[in-house]
């Protein structure tokens, strides 16, 4: 086998390590955007309906903002890993019921 030949089987081999990393680490979650879109304009709407009252407003928003930042915090590196993707979708749910409850109560 030439040089040629072997530099065929080597490179995709050397490749592979990487294809797998980005498996586990993938940019930006679309789901964990629309969920948070979806949550600011529930708080809006629930706000102008006069659910919400300006207090709980304030902490749900403060609480949005929150989990915004550690999103920012977790794709700071360029990419999303499955335990900060697990991590933020945890906080979105949770926040979600505390905007129900709010809205509710």
């Amino acid at each position: 086998m030439g040089m040629v030949g072997l530099m065929a089987v080597v490179m995709p081999l050397m490749a592979l390590p990487t294809l797998r990393a980005q498996s586990f680490a993938e940019p930006r979650d679309g789901r964990i955007d629309r969920i948070q879109r979806r949550e600011q304009r529930l708080i809006r709407e629930q706000f102008r309906a006069g659910e919400v009252t300006p207090h709980e407003f304030r902490r749900l928003e403060t609480e949005q903002a929150r989990i915004n930042r550690q999103e920012e915090r977790a794709e700071s590196d360029g990419r999303l890993t499955l335990n900060e993707r697990r991590h933020l979708r945890t906080e979105l749910r949770h926040a979600r019921r505390r905007i129900y409850r709010a809205a509710h109560n």
